[in-house]
C-alpha cells in the first residue's frame, strides 16, 4: 500500500510534467506563429521594394518620354 503523501506527491509531480508539456508546446507554436509572421513580412517588404522600383521607373519612363503617360 503506498502512503497517501506520496500518492500526493507524484500527482503533484504529474501535474508539474503536463505543465511543462503544455508549455513546450505553446512555446513551439508561438515560435513557429513568429517564423510565420517573419516570413509574412520578408514578403511584404520585397513586395513593396519591387513597387517602389516599378514606380521608379515608370516615373524614368515618363521624365524621359515626356508625352507617354501611364
Amino acid at each position: 500500500m503506498i502512503p497517501s503523501a506520496d500518492i500526493l506527491e507524484m500527482e503533484s509531480f504529474a501535474n508539474d510534467l503536463y505543465d511543462t508539456k503544455d508549455n513546450v508546446n505553446t512555446n513551439i507554436s508561438m515560435k513557429f506563429i513568429s517564423l510565420r509572421i517573419n516570413y509574412l513580412l520578408v514578403i511584404i517588404s520585397i513586395v513593396y521594394q519591387k513597387k517602389i522600383i516599378i514606380s521608379k521607373i515608370i516615373t524614368l519612363i515618363n521624365i524621359t518620354n515626356v508625352g507617354v503617360i501611364f
